[in-house]
C-alpha cells in the first residue's frame, strides 16, 4: 500500500551506514555535426554568475551542452548557434534579433535559457539576465513571452523555446533568490496559442529547477540533452524509429526527472497533438540508460539528498547545543533542547524520516544529574528525565558490557523496572550494534519494558521504530502495532492500514487455526479502517465540494468496498462469520451483486 517511507528509510541506511558503490550518471554525447541544418539558427544563454543574487550553479555547463547538441544531433551550423554567457538584459534582447537575421526561410529557431527566473508584475514568467539587483524590481527580467515571440517577422516556420529556470524565488539548491521576496506562481506555464511556437521549461509553477551535481548539470538539462540525443526514442509509446519528437522528448524528461530527481519538479508537458510530432533529432541518436542503470540513479540519488538533509538537521542541531547558557538558566534550556530535537525529523521526496540528535543523549544525562542533585536535596528519590519517546541514540563508541548479558534484563523488563542506566545501555547498543539480530532483541526487551511499566505510549513509539529501522517481519507486531493506531483518530488511519498490510505479507509465519483468526481478523480490520477513511472523507465532501474532496471520497469507498469483499470471500471460504463483513461489503458496494458468492477466493485459507 505504502512502501515509499520503508524505501526512505532503507536509503537513510545506505547513505548514513553502509559503504556502496554510487551509480554514476552517464556522461552526455557530443557528436559532431555536419552543419547541414543551414536554415535553422539558435540563441544559447547561461546565466550562472549573478552579481547580486545566489549563482545557478552548473548553468554555463547546461548551456554548453545544450549547445553541443544543437551543432551535433540538431546538425546546426556553429556559425549559426549564437552562445551567450553571464548575459544582461540588454545582450538577450540583442541575441533575439541577432538570430532573427540567421534564420532562412521555414527554418526554426531555438533559444535555450538556463538560469533563474521570477514572476512579472502582471504574473506572466521571466528570465533574470545576470545584472538583476538584488531588491528585485520585475522590469529587470526578460519576458518568457517575448522569447516565445522570437519567430516574429523572421523566415522561420517554426520556434522552440527551452528554459531551465525556477519561477517561485528559489535557486538551484533550494536557496532564496531574493530574502524574504518568494514569488506567488499562479498556474502552470501557459502553452502559447499560436501553432509555430513550442515552449518546453524546467518547471510549471512555483518549484525550483534541481540540481543534479552527480551529473554537473541540471536535472531537467542533463535528462532533455539526453533525451533529444537518443534517449527518448521511443518513449511515450512510440516506436522507436531513428528521430526524437519534441512530445517523446517532454514524455521522457518528466518520467525522468520525476524517477531520479523526486516528486517535486515537473516539467512542462505541451499538449497539442501537431506541435508534438515535430521532428527535433535524428542524426547521431544513441541509446539512453536502462531502466536498471535510472534505478540505480534514483536511489543514489535519493540517499544523497536524504544525508544532505540529515547533515543539515544535525549541523543545526550542534549549533544550538554549543549556545546553550550555563548557569541557573541551564536545566531549561536542556529541557527545551530535548523537546525540540527528540523528535526531530525531515522530509524527503515527500516522506518524513526521524533524525537521531546525538546531543539528545548528553542533554538526559545533564537533566538526569539535576533531578538526582535536586532528590538529594529534598531526601526524595529523584526522578528520570527520560523523554516518554526514546529514539536511536548515536554516540561515540563506548562500553555496553552492562546490558550485554539481556537474559539478566529480562524479568526486570516484564515487570517495567529496569533501571533509567539499563534503558541508555541498551539504546547505546541499539546505535552501536552492527548485526541486525541483536538489534531485534535489544529493541524487544525495551518494548517489554514499556508495557511492562503500563506506559502504551513509549510502547508505541519503540514499536514504531523497531518496525521502521530495525525489522517488520513479525506479523504478530505488525498486526499488534496497527490494531493500537486503529484506535487513535481518523488520521491514524493510512499509517494502520500499512501496517496490516505488511502483517499479512507474512502471514505465512501463522499455522492452522492461528493462521485462518488472525488472517480473518486482519481482513476485518482492513475493511474497517477504509471504511472509516471513506465515511470521514464523504463528510468532508458535505463540507467542501470540490473536485479534489469528491475524488478522495470515492477512492476510499472504493478501497471499502473491495478490502470489505475480500474480507467477505475469506470468511466464506474459512468457514467464519460473514455477517459482518456482508454488512459492510452491500454498504459501500451499493447493491448486493458485487458482494455475491464467489469461488475464487482473493486470500487463502491454508499457509
Amino acid at each position: 500500500m505504502a512502501s515509499s517511507k520503508l524505501r526512505v528509510l532503507l536509503l537513510l541506511a545506505v547513505a548514513l551506514r553502509a559503504p556502496f558503490a554510487a551509480a554514476e550518471p552517464p556522461a552526455l554525447s557530443t557528436p559532431k555535426g555536419t552543419g547541414h541544418a543551414r536554415k535553422d539558427a539558435a540563441l544559447v544563454i547561461g546565466v550562472e554568475d549573478y552579481a547580486s543574487i545566489p549563482d545557478a550553479y552548473a548553468a554555463d555547463a547546461d548551456a554548453d551542452a545544450f549547445a553541443a547538441f544543437l551543432m551535433g544531433n540538431a546538425d546546426l551550423p556553429p556559425a549559426n548557434v549564437l552562445r551567450l554567457r553571464n548575459a544582461s538584459a540588454a545582450d538577450i534582447r540583442n541575441g533575439l534579433v541577432g538570430i532573427r537575421s540567421k534564420v532562412k526561410k521555414n527554418g526554426t529557431i531555438w533559444v535555450y535559457f538556463a538560469g533563474h527566473g521570477g514572476v512579472a508584475s502582471d504574473g506572466g514568467r521571466i528570465v533574470l539576465p545576470a545584472d538583476v539587483a538584488p531588491e528585485f524590481a520585475p522590469v529587470a527580467g526578460v519576458a518568457l513571452a517575448d522569447l516565445m515571440k522570437v519567430a516574429v517577422g523572421s523566415k522561420a516556420a517554426r520556434a522552440v523555446v527551452v528554459v531551465d529556470a525556477g519561477f517561485g524565488g528559489l535557486g538551484r539548491s533550494g536557496e532564496e533568490l531574493f530574502p524574504g521576496n518568494r514569488f506567488t506562481v499562479f498556474g502552470s506555464v501557459p502553452v502559447p496559442k499560436e501553432p509555430s511556437y513550442a515552449v518546453w521549461t524546467a518547471t510549471t509553477s512555483g518549484e525550483s529547477s534541481a540540481l543534479y551535481a552527480a551529473a554537473g548539470h541540471s536535472m531537467f538539462t542533463y535528462f532533455a540533452v539526453g533525451a533529444l540525443g537518443g534517449w527518448a526514442d521511443g518513449a511515450g509509446g512510440t516506436p522507436a524509429d531513428g528521430v526524437v519528437t519534441l512530445g517523446e522528448a517532454q514524455a521522457s524528461v518528466a518520467k525522468q526527472v520525476r524517477a531520479v530527481g523526486g516528486p517535486t519538479q515537473k516539467p512542462l508537458k505541451d499538449t497539442r497533438e501537431a506541435v508534438l510530432e515535430w521532428k527535433l533529432s535524428s542524426r547521431n541518436l544513441e541509446a539512453g540508460p536502462s531502466r536498471a542503470d535510472l534505478n540505480a540513479m534514483a536511489e543514489t540519488e535519493s540517499a544523497r539528498r536524504i544525508k544532505l538533509a540529515m547533515e543539515s538537521e544535525l549541523a543545526e542541531a550542534a549549533a544550538v547545543w554549543a549556545q546553550l547558557p550555563a548557569g541557573p538558566d541551564r536545566e531549561a534550556a536542556l529541557r527545551g533542547f530535548v523537546s525540540r530535537y527528540d523528535a526531530a525529523s525531515i522530509v524527503v521526496d515527500g516522506v518524513e524520516v526521524p533524525v537521531v540528535v546525538p546531543e539528545v543523549a548528553a542533554a538526559r544525562t545533564e537533566l538526569d544529574g539535576f533531578a538526582r542533585a535536586a532528590a538529594a536535596r529534598t531526601g526524595r528519590k529523584g526522578r528520570s528525565s527520560r523523554s516518554k519517546k526514546p529514539v536511536l541514540v548515536v554516540a561515540q563508541a563506548v562500553s555496553t558490557a552492562a546490558c550485554d548479558d539481556l537474559v539478566r534484563l529480562e524479568p526486570a523488563s516484564m515487570i517495567g523496572q529496569l533501571s533509567n542506566d539499563d534503558v541508555r545501555c541498551l539504546e547505546t547498543r541499539i546505535a552501536q550494534d552492527a548485526l541486525q539480530t541483536q538489534r531485534d532483541k535489544v529493541s524487544r526487551v525495551l518494548m517489554v519494558n514499556a508495557e511492562g511499566r503500563g506506559d502504551m505510549a513509549e510502547w508505541m513509539t519503540l514499536a514504531a521504530r523497531h518496525l521502521e529501522v530495525i525489522d517488520r517481519s513479525d506479523p504478530d507486531l505488525c498486526f499488534r502495532y496497527a490494531l493500537l493506531l486503529a484506535r487513535g483518530e481518523v488520521e491514524d488511519a493510512e499509517v494502520a492500514l500499512r501496517w496490516a498490510d505488511y502483517a499479512l505479507e507474512n502471514k505465512h509465519v501463522w499455522q492452522g487455526p492461528a493462521y485462518k483468526q488472525r488472517v480473518y481478523a486482519l481482513l476485518g480490520l482492513r475493511a474497517d479502517l477504509a471504511a472509516r477513511l471513506w465515511l470521514d472523507a464523504e463528510q468532508t465532501y458535505v463540507e467542501d465540494r470540490s473536485d479534489d474532496a469528491e475524488a478522495l471520497a470515492s477512492r476510499w469507498r472504493g478501497g471499502a468496498k473491495d478490502f470489505a469483499r475480500e474480507w467477505l470471500d475469506y470468511a466464506r471460504v474459512s468457514g467464519q462469520a460473514t455477517a459482518q463483513p456482508g454488512v459492510l461489503c452491500r454498504s459501500a458496494a451499493g447493491n448486493d451483486g458485487f458482494c455475491s458468492e464467489t469461488s475464487d477466493p482473493l486470500t487463502p485459507v491454508q499457509p
